[in-house]
């Protein structure tokens, strides 16, 4: 989501304003808020959700970086995962390959198992 602890802040709305030692993280938080909250056209796929994540994403600073990213898929119920794996050098971000999670419920698990 962004990084600031969220039960200091519960509404989007009352976040305080961004400074040096904030690194934009309220900006980036009212931005998500402002953009999932639009109804289902907003952010209704997990491609949708990768793209804003990626529109919210810290690339100026190099010392504040998104270390990784997750979207979960409720709809396959699945959780992907990408990973930062620092700059090339050009200067470009590099990020690994997304990796996929299936989450499965308990009964399902166990079955697995053939328990």
């Amino acid at each position: 989501m962004t990084n600031h602890l969220l039960h200091r802040y519960p509404d989007a709305a009352a976040l305080p304003d961004d400074n040096a030692d904030t690194h934009e993280t309220y900006q980036r938080m009212r931005i998500l808020d402002r953009e999932t909250r639009r109804g289902e056209a907003a952010v209704s796929s997990p491609t949708a959700m990768r793209a804003l994540l990626a529109e919210v994403a810290p690339t100026a600073d190099p010392e504040w970086r998104a270390i990784w990213h997750s979207v979960i898929d409720v709809d396959e119920r699945s959780l992907t995962a990408g990973f930062y794996l620092g700059e090339s050098d050009s200067g470009t971000i590099r990020h690994s390959e997304e990796i996929r999670f299936p989450v499965r419920n308990r009964l399902d698990s166990l079955a697995a198992l053939d328990v």
